[in-house]
């Protein structure tokens, strides 16, 4: 007999692997257990509401997401690692391809979710936060290096003609 206070949900302890198509204006993400593909939405790109999302609909649910390196960073991935997600991040050159000629992000999310539930792709080392900062940094350096040698160059024309 169940107790009335205890309300047990369908996907408790159950692995759902979440694969996460990123663009700057909206995420195509899918969800599917091993055998199944559950649902694949488009939602605004916001962490927080695909969390919300996630817990809300697949409560107990172990969740294993997976996206791919793209311009956004790391940010998907600090979020969700910090909150106990099992999350990596894949390169665009290792999900495999099907030949098909046809591709879309609703496409490019389900191929994501399902590789990763056969544990197909192969994730990237994350750098951690320190380095990244250091990274930035030194990009601003060499950024200002190099502009400040075109402005030398600039300088140098202007006087010589």
């Amino acid at each position: 007999m169940k107790d009335a206070g205890k309300s047990v949900s369908f996907f408790d302890k159950k692995d759902i692997f979440i694969g996460i198509d990123v663009h700057k204006k909206r995420w195509v993400v899918t969800v599917r257990t091993y055998d199944l593909e559950l649902k694949t939405v488009s939602m605004s790109p916001n962490a927080e509401a695909l969390e919300k999302f996630l817990v809300s609909n697949y409560k107990g649910a172990l969740f294993h997401i997976v996206y791919e390196c793209c311009f956004s960073g790391f940010w998907i991935y600090d979020y969700f690692h910090q909150r106990g997600y099992d999350i990596i991040v894949t390169s665009t050159n290792r999900i495999y391809r099907d030949g098909s000629i046809v591709k879309t992000d609703k496409i490019d999310s389900r191929k994501l979710a399902f590789q990763h539930s056969r544990g197909l792709l192969r994730e990237v080392k994350v750098p951690k936060m320190k380095i990244r900062e250091y990274r930035s940094m030194f990009r601003i350096y060499d950024k200002e290096k190099m502009r400040e040698g075109q402005i030398l160059r600039q300088i140098r024309c202007i006087l010589e003609c």
